[in-house]
């Protein structure tokens, strides 16, 4: 009967490499969960409605709403 192999010496790697890499997996996995989620909650945000109505209507914003939220991407544009 062959000898049991664990499955980070099927791949070649020792333990200690193994469990490094299972490490930066974890931490990747919970950046990413922390990434979706203030997406999700800046996108739900009823701040910034607007926004969400405009990417998935018409493109528009009101004027009013973008001078008090984004006054720099108007003056980098010559709007004020």
């Amino acid at each position: 009967q062959p000898p049991q192999q664990t499955p980070s010496s099927e791949m070649g790697f020792i333990c200690a490499t193994a469990s490094w890499l299972i490490l930066l997996h974890d931490i990747g996995f919970a950046l990413g969960l922390l990434f979706v989620a203030f997406h999700l909650f800046a996108v739900t945000h009823p701040s910034n409605r607007p926004l969400l109505v405009a990417m998935f209507g018409d493109g528009k914003a009101e004027l009013s709403w973008v001078q008090k939220h984004m006054p720099k991407y108007l003056a980098r544009r010559g709007l004020r």
